[in-house]
Order: C-alpha cells, then sequence, then structure tokens
C-alpha cells in the first residue's frame, strides 16, 4: 500500500481484520515483524496514511501493544481536540507534510527533516509519546518512556537511537 501509492480493497481489509488473532506475543519478536514496522516508519513523508489504515483495521495496536490503550481515549484537558489515538495520527501526519506542503510552518522545517538520518525513530517516538496517558497518571511522560523503552527491548533498538525513542531526558 505505501511502497505503491495503493488503497487496500474492502476483501483485504476483511480478511486482515479477521486474521488479527495471528498477531500473538511470540509473533512480535519476529525480526520480519520488526523490518517489516521499521520499513514503513523509515518513508519519509510517506508513514501517516498507512499507519492511519493500520489503525482503523486494528493492526497497529496488535503490533504495538503499548499503543493499543489510546484507542478512543479522551483526554479531559483544554489544550486535546482530539482522543489519544487521534492525536498521535494526526502528529504523524503533520509531520508527513513537512516534505510536501509549501505553506508555514511546514516548509521552515523541511530542510531539518530532509536532514533526519534515522526517521524511523522519529515517527516511533511519536506513536509512543502519549502511551503513557492509558495509566491515568498526572504525569504520563515517565511512564511513555517507560513504555518506549519496552518496545525497544522487543524491537532491538539500543544506544543513542533508544535514547531518542525513549525520551531519555525524562528518565535520567
Amino acid at each position: 500500500m505505501q511502497k505503491r501509492n495503493m488503497e487496500l480493497s474492502p476483501d483485504l481489509e476483511t480478511l486482515m481484520r479477521a486474521r488479527l488473532g495471528l498477531v500473538t506475543r511470540k509473533f512480535l519478536w519476529l525480526p520480519e515483524v520488526r523490518e517489516m514496522l521499521t520499513d514503513i516508519v523509515r518513508q519519509k513523508g510517506r508513514v501517516g496514511r498507512v499507519l492511519r489504515k493500520m489503525h482503523e483495521l486494528g493492526i497497529l495496536g496488535s503490533l504495538i501493544p503499548e499503543f493499543a490503550p489510546l484507542t478512543c481515549l479522551v483526554q479531559h484537558e483544554f489544550y486535546h481536540r482530539y482522543t489519544a489515538d487521534e492525536h498521535t495520527l494526526v502528529c504523524i501526519e503533520q509531520l508527513d507534510r513537512v516534505l510536501r506542503d509549501e505553506a508555514e510552518p511546514y516548509v521552515k522545517y523541511r530542510g531539518i527533516f530532509e536532514r533526519c538520518d534515522k526517521p524511523e525513530i522519529l515517527y516511533l517516538a511519536l506513536i509512543l509519546h502519549d502511551t503513557g496517558k492509558s495509566g491515568n497518571s498526572r504525569d504520563h511522560s515517565q511512564l511513555s518512556a517507560q513504555l518506549a523503552v519496552r518496545f525497544a527491548r522487543r524491537m532491538r533498538i539500543k544506544g543513542r537511537d533508544l535514547q531518542n525513542l525513549s525520551f531519555w531526558w525524562i528518565i535520567t
């Protein structure tokens, strides 16, 4: 879907929803799953549409169980217009716009994003940045960082990439 800029057929979507049970804990540790997910989030400017479709089909929360509790999670704060899952997807779609939108503020950040040599870490950090909100604690950032570390362990993310993904300034 992403590489060929295609849409999924309704029959394929139905089949994918019906097979979600195949995504087990053991499945999440497979190298092929890590590679596939990393490849999806490595495609600068073309990630949001795919993640939104994966979320609609239940696949995103199955592959990233840390994200699943955000589904339809209402944020009772003045600053949030969206549920936590929608907020995350909108953030990712806004990041995608940086590469194609000629309007401000997107064009201002284009050069920075073009130089980003690990877009997968940035996109994964966005996916995980609010996961701690499902814990109903006042300061969700600490739990979000812990969940990011758990995810990173499964994805075999280490070193500087782990620090960037897990918001290391919060947990050190």
